[in-house]
């Protein structure tokens, strides 16, 4: 298992701009519209079922409610205290060829799940998406920097 963390975003715009990707059928390494999105599944964001990922502008609609959930869920667990640097952390958890064909997309959250509640405790609102594009499953999310008691994660504790 590989992972790749980044530090999110500040703004909305970063959010829904990470929502979309997760969530729409790109011209990805060749892969078909329904090769590349497998499953998206949120927490602690209210949001309707995703559209399909081959209707973009439906995509950009839904990615903007997705990105306004994980602002809203910020501000009301900071409490009227200063925003996070970061508004959200996204990245990545990749699983071997060989582990790939082992996984199933259900599985494959699951353990993208555990890897990132380790690193980033507490209960957040996160999206994923796990992506068949490429001969290696991967899970993105895009997780709210802060947990429900308002605390901001602290990357230094990343590992």
């Amino acid at each position: 298992m590989i992972t790749d963390t980044k530090k999110g975003g500040q703004y909305l715009s970063d959010a829904v701009t990470y929502a979309v990707y997760c969530i729409t059928a790109k011209d990805h390494h060749e892969a078909k519209p329904n090769e590349r999105v497998l499953l998206v599944q949120s927490e602690n964001l209210l949001l309707p079922p995703p559209p399909p990922a081959s209707d973009l502008k439906a995509c950009r609609a839904w990615g903007q409610l997705a990105g306004m959930k994980i602002e809203e869920w910020t501000k009301d667990k900071r409490s009227g205290r200063p925003m996070p640097k970061s508004l959200f952390q996204s990245g990545s958890i990749s699983f071997s060829e060989s582990d790939s064909k082992n996984l199933t997309p259900a599985k494959a959250l699951e353990i993208a799940r555990e890897a990132v509640a380790e690193v980033m405790p507490g209960n957040r609102a996160i999206l994923w998406s796990v992506h068949g594009d490429t001969t290696c499953l991967h899970v993105h999310f895009e997780a709210s920097s802060t947990d429900d008691g308002g605390a901001v994660w602290n990357p230094r504790f990343d590992f």
